[in-house]
């Protein structure tokens, strides 16, 4: 329960305490706190609550106001998060401009070193110092519009969670993705019911993020066949989020639904779906559709349901030979991103950081660099994929994924050979690329993806970019990948990478993480 605002009427203030504690166990406000905050009230705290105030004070308005849990109240908190998500998108603007400049500046002299050139970084460090200050205050913002969403997931009373659920207004387009989170957050029947009426939205992003949503739900108050339009939904993580919302389930119609599914996916998806198979039921059939499709046929009758818990990754017990490496990572995946480390420290040694002119082919650029090529010469035909190299900034080879045909892996080798080992170790940014997505807006040019397993590379932790907080990055990470659904694979070379993180970054995303020190 929020604290009782410190500010409340003479009246609140006057009952005696043993009295306002009583009324509290009753589950009875003061009237003061009934009647929601005076005018004079209302005007301080939209001060408070004014983007750019700092986090502290603007958490405690919004604790403040929430504690009336009126409509009212609750629409004064909606009009300040629309406030600040505006903000957001304004100072993204502003950054975005920075970013491009830094970039061509960055980019250029990365591919001069790669060329056997000298870099000149003039004017690097005052765009890199723009780019901090901006990166802080969006932050700020951003942990804002965090405080808002989570006060608003504690909403009790039907008549706050009904003008919870009402249509939001169109813009900014944010917000509907964040009440939909809101309401995810809220567990009951009311809310559910009004989640499986969204399903069937035309726009893919919305309809990702109530997947999400009902995942959070309790399982009784979704029926496997409400998410059956999802299982033939044209984007693999719409299906995806609709085989584990099923495994939670696990009645005699979820698994009807899964075990036909299985004819019907492929690559990771195919793989993820067998392994949540073999969790429910036991069984070990492998990627193999008519496999379980007769043991189906054969034990239905007599099956009891057994739902499990979904955060445990799904590993499915045998493989059919039709999988890719890297390093000594194996997956499944036919949609592919590397993200390799180009930061000047990857010239080292990989077993020791200070010799940095090791001989040739004995460092960490140079491995990293075979084993990328090789993995990628190992795709099937049918296979996508895209390389993404990333220093102080982000050189994707290309924006989206291309066929594993000959000619694009040799002009894949081709731009590899190219590039040259600078600068510091943008980690954010990278996975940030490696999603394609810009979570502030569902009609961003880099929403979609492309991939559904990142590969990532690195030989140290995060020096610059928007954050260099490991915490945060996994942070953001797992909120994106709430609807996005890749698995990633981590790769860490030499004796000065992070471990924990890169560990807790795989894991997090269904991965397995992999270390090379000699």
């Amino acid at each position: 329960m929020a604290a009782v605002p410190t500010d409340r009427s003479p009246l609140t203030v006057w009952l005696p305490a043993w009295l306002t504690l009583l009324l509290a166990v009753a589950g009875v406000a003061p009237l003061a706190a009934q009647s929601g905050p005076n005018a004079d009230e209302v005007k301080r705290y939209r001060k408070e609550l004014a983007t750019g105030v700092e986090l502290e004070k603007r958490t405690a308005a919004i604790e403040n106001v929430a504690y009336y849990e009126l409509v009212g109240t609750h629409k004064l908190l909606m009009e300040q998060l629309i406030a600040t998500i505006k903000e957001v998108e304004r100072l993204e603007a502003e950054r975005a401009e920075v970013d491009q400049k830094l970039e061509r500046i960055l980019r250029a002299q990365i591919e001069k070193g790669g060329k056997g050139g000298t870099p000149n970084y003039a004017g690097v460090d005052e765009l890199q110092g723009q780019q901090k200050v901006l990166g802080a205050k969006i932050g700020l913002e951003e942990k804002a519009i965090r405080a808002y969403v989570e006060t608003f997931k504690k909403a009790k009373k039907p008549d706050t969670i009904e003008y919870l659920m009402a249509a939001p207004p169109r813009k900014p387009e944010r917000l509907r993705l964040l009440l939909l989170e809101v309401l995810g957050g809220i567990d009951n029947g009311r809310v559910a019911e009004h989640l499986i009426g969204l399903l069937g939205d035309p726009v893919v992003e919305v309809r990702l993020a109530v997947a999400a949503a009902l995942l959070k739900q309790q399982p009784e108050f979704v029926p496997a066949t409400a998410l059956a339009p999802l299982l033939r939904g044209p984007e693999w993580q719409e299906r995806s989020l609709a085989i584990d919302a099923l495994c939670r389930i696990a009645d005699k119609t979820a698994l009807e639904l899964l075990v036909h599914q299985t004819a019907k996916e492929t690559g990771k998806n195919l793989a993820d779906l067998c392994g949540r198979l073999e969790q429910v039921t036991g069984q070990k059939f492998g990627k193999v559709p008519a496999a379980w499709v007769d043991w189906w046929q054969q034990s239905k009758e007599g099956f009891a349901s057994r739902g499990i818990d979904i955060s445990q990754p799904a590993q499915v017990s045998k493989q059919d030979g039709k999988y890719a490496s890297f390093f000594k990572i194996r997956f499944d995946s036919l949609k592919v991103v590397y993200i390799i480390d180009i930061s000047g420290s990857m010239l080292a040694a990989v077993d020791d950081y200070e010799n940095t002119a090791p001989e040739p082919g004995k460092s960490r650029f140079e491995l990293m660099r075979r084993e990328v090529k090789a993995s990628i010469g190992a795709l099937p035909a049918e296979a996508s994929f895209n390389v993404i190299a990333y220093s102080d900034v982000v050189i994707p080879w290309g924006d989206k994924n291309v066929m594993a045909t000959a000619e694009n892996k040799k002009q894949a080798a081709e731009w590899l050979d190219g590039l040259g080992a600078a600068g510091q170790t943008n980690i954010f940014d990278a996975l940030e690329a490696g999603f394609q997505l810009a979570p502030k807006s569902p009609k961003d040019k880099y929403y979609a993806t492309t991939g559904d397993t990142i590969l990532f590379l690195s030989d140290g932790g995060p020096t610059c970019g928007r954050t260099t907080d490991c915490a945060e990055i996994l942070a953001e990470v797992k909120k994106w990948n709430e609807t996005r659904r890749i698995t990633i694979h981590t790769v860490g070379i030499g004796a000065q990478v992070v471990e924990n993180f890169l560990k807790d970054l795989a894991k997090q995303n269904s991965g397995t993480s992999t270390f090379i020190k000699q």
